[in-house]
């Protein structure tokens, strides 16, 4: 189940979020998806204090659960995901390969 939530208020956000996930036993697989990783911390904190205690919730960023899941769709393709560094690293090898002729 997908639910969004748009509100100008935090505390209608917050409210509808809460109202959400208590619908769902203490210990269900929920995932939390904020705009930052921290205020999807700061909400499942409160959220668990609330409530006593909660086990499966995984809390990430938008960009972070971005990222995950691409991971899925790369690994098919038998791929890996390669950072800016990784690119130069990369580059420089293959460059030094050419300069002391080796390919």
């Amino acid at each position: 189940m997908v639910k969004a939530l748009i509100s100008t208020a935090a505390s209608d956000r917050l409210a509808g979020a809460t109202q959400f996930l208590s619908q769902f036993s203490s210990s269900t697989e929920i995932l939390v998806i904020s705009d930052t990783r921290a205020a999807a911390d700061d909400f499942v904190r409160h959220y668990a204090r609330e409530k006593g205690g909660t086990f499966g919730l995984h809390r990430f960023s938008l960009a972070q659960f971005a990222a995950r899941t691409s991971v899925l769709k790369l690994a098919a393709n038998s791929q890996l995901p390669c950072s800016a560094l990784a690119e130069l690293s990369q580059l420089s090898a293959s460059e030094s390969a050419k300069c002391f002729g080796i390919s």
